[in-house]
């Protein structure tokens, strides 16, 4: 994984974190990118779901691929919008 600038990182708002999360989610590349698979990747080991932080960051890294981490927000959203 490349190293990352603050600046490539940081948010200002809320409407940019949601942006930021919706390009993540959408496969834009970049470093918000690439520490959101490596977030997920330590979860997924912490999970027992991957042996190793590699297998971790492949798996997140399909999810995001195939848009099925999108998917999944998407019908969170929409139970939290039902559920209110």
């Amino acid at each position: 994984m490349p190293p990352a600038q603050l600046s490539e990182l940081q948010v200002n708002s809320v409407e940019e974190a949601a942006s930021a999360l919706g390009g993540v989610l959408r496969g834009h590349p970049g470093a918000k990118r690439e520490i959101a698979l490596l977030n997920a990747a330590a979860a997924l080991v912490v999970a027992e779901a991957a042996d190793s932080l590699e297998e971790g960051f492949q798996i997140a890294r399909a999810a995001v691929d195939d848009l099925s981490a999108l998917r999944t927000l998407d019908s969170l959203v929409r139970c939290s919008h039902e559920a209110g």
